[in-house]
């Protein structure tokens, strides 16, 4: 069945690729026209003004003629003694004409330069427009290549290892890649190894650690014992959800750079392992799967009510030692059956020889 709807998925996904580039060619297609019917309209637009700017400019020097001529003929017409005005009248007519035909090659002119400066605004209206075309084209050429990775074009897998409370990555990083190789169809692997800040931790007195989140009491067990017995303070939900956002955002870094939701793993030790099952089950997309080595799960009902649908399917490995007194092993295997009625696929193994830390056979089987 899962093959089925994974095949299904691909189908869907090819014909969806299929259609985007068939929009994106038409978009293409219909860009190419629009610039060319916009670069036409432009040229004409251009040459139209600048034939109206040409002919303004060559009436304004005509008529400028016309009215030097008859100021030079004004000023040399002779005189006769039986005319019924004066040479100082027709002088004036003429100074006038001079006058209005001065006003009006302004106006020519003026006319002559609006159309140049309507000219040059179509020109970088239609530039824009040609850019904006441009642009449309390029984007247009984007979604024609878009497509969903394949999963053999996809960067390898991850693993995202958490470290315990009060320690660092470093010890880890010799432990499990010195043990752990994944199969080579997974492809190249790639390892991520955050690390916690320093934080006053309350099981500790209030010494600076090194902790994901607030460990109010130690060891994990279902009662502490005392006069009276009593139930164990358990984690604060609200530090739990911001260290797993912090998780989190290591994944979406990893999905962003071409590495597939399923072919991430989340792991740790201790409260690491506890902060991978929190990531694991409130992730949105499904996970390769957690990796638990002497883990818990702080805030058990607060992690199954946030559980996304991805979550409650996730596939968990836990080991545990039977001989752990840090996280008993009661609790453990409680909480597993918990996460197995949610839904989960929760291999859990408990180991008898080990306490809390590691060994080779856990190694051997993380490896498996």
């Amino acid at each position: 069945e899962a093959s089925l709807a994974t095949e299904e998925a691909a189908a869907r996904a090819h014909q969806a690729a299929l259609d985007a580039k068939t929009a994106a060619d038409l978009a293409a297609r219909t860009a190419v026209e629009a610039k060319a019917s916009a670069a036409e309209a432009s040229h004409a637009a251009a040459a139209a003004a600048g034939a109206a700017a040409e002919e303004a400019e060559k009436a304004a020097s005509e008529v400028q003629q016309i009215a030097d001529g008859a100021q030079v003929a004004a000023a040399f017409r002779p005189e006769k003694p039986d005319e019924t005005e004066s040479p100082e009248i027709a002088k004036a007519a003429a100074e006038e004409a001079k006058q209005l035909t001065a006003n009006a090659a302004d106006a020519a002119r003026e006319a002559a330069v609006r159309a140049r400066v309507d000219f040059e605004v179509a020109e970088a209206a239609a530039a824009e427009a040609l850019a904006g075309i441009d642009a449309a084209q390029c984007k247009a050429s984007f979604w024609a290549g878009a497509r969903q990775p394949t999963q053999a074009e996809s960067d390898g897998c991850a693993i995202v290892w958490l470290h315990g409370l009060g320690e660092t990555e470093a010890s880890w990083r010799q432990i499990i890649q010195a043990s752990v190789q994944p199969p080579l169809e997974a492809g190249p692997c790639r390892w991520i190894w955050p690390r916690a800040d320093f934080g006053h931790c309350t099981a500790r007195g209030g010494a600076l650690t090194l902790q994901w989140f607030d460990v109010f009491e130690l060891p994990v067990c279902q009662v502490l014992r005392g006069v009276p017995d009593r139930q164990r303070q358990n984690e604060d939900p609200l530090q739990v959800a911001q260290a797993v956002k912090k998780v989190h955002a290591a994944i979406a870094a990893l999905e962003a750079d071409a590495v597939s939701s399923e072919c991430i793993v989340v792991g740790g030790f201790g409260q690491g392992a506890a902060l991978a099952a929190h990531a694991v089950l409130r992730y949105e997309r499904p996970l390769a799967g957690a990796v638990m080595f002497s883990g818990w799960v702080p805030c058990l009902e607060a992690a199954t009510e946030a559980a996304t649908p991805s979550g409650r399917c996730a596939k968990l490995l836990w080991c545990h030692g039977a001989r752990d007194r840090v996280v008993e092993p009661q609790v453990a295997g409680k909480q597993a059956r918990a996460l197995q009625a949610l839904g989960a696929v929760v291999d859990f193994r408990l180991l008898p020889e080990l306490a809390f830390g590691v060994n080779q056979e856990e190694l051997a089987i993380f490896n498996v």
